[in-house]
This record gives C-alpha cells, structure tokens and sequence, in this order.
C-alpha cells in the first residue's frame, strides 16, 4: 500500500501523463474494472481537476506494453529545469489505493502486478503543481526492470499510431501547454528509444 493522501470524501488525487490523460478514455477503463476489483459501493466516478505539473521530471518512452504491443509512456527523474504536465483526477481510493491491500483498478488498469512478474509500473506519491498550488498524487511510474526488459526484448519497438493519437488527444482536451504538446508529438513522432 501506497497511503495516499486522502481527503474527507474519501477521494485521492491521480495524476495521468500517458494515453489515459483523457477522461473519456479512463473512465471508460474504470467502468470495465470496477464491478469486478473495486470493493462494493466503491464511487466510479471520476473528477478532472485539470491539468499538473511536475517539476524534475522528464517524459520519455521507454517501456514495452504486452497488451497495446508497443512502447508506452513513463516518466524518470531529470534535472531541475525538467518537467511533465498531465491531468490530476479525484476519485474514489478504493479504485487506486485499496484499504486491503488488494490490486486495484488503476493497479490493473496501468499493469502493476505486485505478485506477478513481469510488470511495467509501479505506484508512486508525487507533488506536483495544480493551479497554483502544490498537491500531492499518485502516479505510475516505470520500474528499472521493466526499462531494461524493453531495451533488451524489444529494442526495434514503436509506439503505435492509436497509442499515440490517444496520448496526443488527451494533452490537447487538457489544454496542455503548446510548446509540451509540440514536445510530445516529436517525442511520440520519433517512436521512442530516442
């Protein structure tokens, strides 16, 4: 367990830098998880709060996903002048950060298998800026093994046009800053392993 910050509705803060900064498409996801990995009465609702930052570190597309079979989002630590901008939700604990113990749906929804290898993600706190103030959220970020799976099992590896296009879709429904939005399409365009 994670022990995110959790506020007085039971809700955690999720921030989303990949193929799922759009609403539509997480949930979507949620809605097929729940009825089988939330816990009963868990809310499936999701709250876009808008769109983070966070400062020291980078985007980059070093992870190899089984399931879309292609490179995928993950961010790293950079310098002081890195950073990466995304969607903060607020939604139900239960669907992120299980009181049990338990997989979650995000859990299941961004491929963290804590019993099972081989994984991509892992769950993390980070605190990020949000309208001007500093929040803290969790996020999924790659696992070193999982990066050095991918350089080695799958170096000729792309990212997938509707990968891609999902990414790029969400940044833009969230209003992303121009010039990192600009930054993904290269990054995106140049298919990884940059």
């Amino acid at each position: 367990m994670i022990h995110a910050e959790v506020d007085s509705n039971g809700d955690v803060a999720l921030f989303q830098y990949g193929s799922n900064m759009s609403s539509g498409r997480l949930q979507s996801k949620v809605n097929k998880y729940r009825h089988n990995f939330a816990p009963t009465g868990t809310r499936e609702q999701i709250r876009c709060l808008g769109r983070g930052r966070l400062s020291g570190w980078r985007f980059t597309l070093d992870l190899y996903s089984v399931g879309q079979n292609c490179l995928v989002a993950d961010i790293i630590t950079g310098s002081a002048e890195d950073q990466v901008w995304g969607v903060v939700y607020r939604l139900d604990r239960e669907l992120v950060d299980r009181i049990d113990g338990q997989r979650s749906v995000l859990d299941r929804i961004e491929g963290h298998r804590p019993t099972s290898n081989p994984e991509n993600y892992r769950p993390n706190i980070v605190r990020l800026e949000l309208g001007g103030t500093v929040v803290s959220a969790i996020t999924y970020v790659g696992i070193e093994d999982a990066r050095r799976r991918c350089r080695e099992e799958h170096h000729d590896a792309r990212v997938d046009s509707q990968y891609a296009a999902a990414v790029l879709d969400g940044a833009a429904n969230a209003d992303l800053p121009s010039d990192y939005q600009a930054f993904l399409r290269r990054e995106l365009a140049a298919g990884g392993h940059s």
